[in-house]
């Protein structure tokens, strides 16, 4: 019998999602920044690095260092469900504040309106905010909306709700992590070392929210299977790793 381990640490290589996850059910894309792949489940959405931004990071993970200035990353076009999730698993090199977008998308030429994501201290679905305060360091933010609610949440815990609303967004206006570009110009970039893209088109539970913020990575397949052997006499199942010949572990019965 072959048992998937589950992974806990950020893919070092491209690699798939794991589909046997019930947290992937209406995941529309889950993007390792680290690796600057992309999952086939994103429907052909590629990630664009905009002005070169370095590859760095801390402990936590590995991610583009976006500098605040000009660099950015560039998602899918008009992200628009009418019930969604979107996950953004970053290490904020400045405080959520003013005007700056750690990630969204523009619903206008003029780029003074926020169709979808983190602008400043709020999260934003159609144009309209619910207050979102993110300190310095590694965080996760997560917004979550339908027809009825709106929620924003950071670090596993609800930052504030709303009516609901559905996204706007123009095919011409990428959702952009760091900042979003424009017909004649950019703003509103955010310094960052985002590490974990998701969306899905269906809203998360809490409990899923917590699940992720517990482990992100799980959502991603391991690449190290365990073949579980039964034991002569009963004595338990051994495990043995699949990708090389190592000692073998003993899980004793009980």
């Amino acid at each position: 019998m072959i048992l998937s381990a589950v992974r806990t640490r950020q893919p070092e290589a491209a690699v798939e999602i794991d589909r046997n996850c019930p947290l992937t059910r209406n995941l529309i894309t889950a993007m390792p920044l680290s690796v600057r792949a992309y999952d086939a489940v994103d429907k052909g959405n590629q990630i664009s690095l905009i002005n070169s931004p370095p590859m760095g990071g801390n402990v936590e993970g590995i991610g583009p260092v976006l500098n605040g200035s000009n660099q950015s990353i560039s998602l899918f076009r008009a992200f628009v469900p009418a019930a969604g999730t979107l996950l953004l698993y970053t290490y904020l090199n400045a405080m959520m504040t003013g005007s700056a977008c750690p990630a969204c998308q523009s619903s206008d030429a003029a780029g003074s309106s926020i169709g979808l994501g983190w602008q400043g201290s709020s999260f934003n679905v159609a144009g309209a905010g619910i207050a979102t305060v993110a300190d310095v360091g590694l965080r996760m933010l997560v917004g979550t909306w339908d027809a009825n609610t709106k929620e924003s949440w950071v670090d596993a815990q609800l930052a504030g709700t709303a009516s609901g609303a559905t996204p706007t967004g123009t095919a011409s206006y990428p959702f952009n992590i760091g900042c979003f570009y424009y017909s004649g110009g950019r703003i509103f970039f955010f310094p960052q070392v985002p590490l974990l893209f998701c969306a899905w088109d269906r809203r998360l539970q809490a409990e899923e929210i917590k699940e992720l913020y517990r482990n992100p990575w799980q959502i991603f397949k391991s690449p190290k299977p365990l073949i579980a052997k039964r034991m002569a006499g009963g004595g338990g199942v051994t495990f043995q790793p699949a990708w090389a010949s190592q000692s073998m572990v003993t899980i004793k019965a009980r």
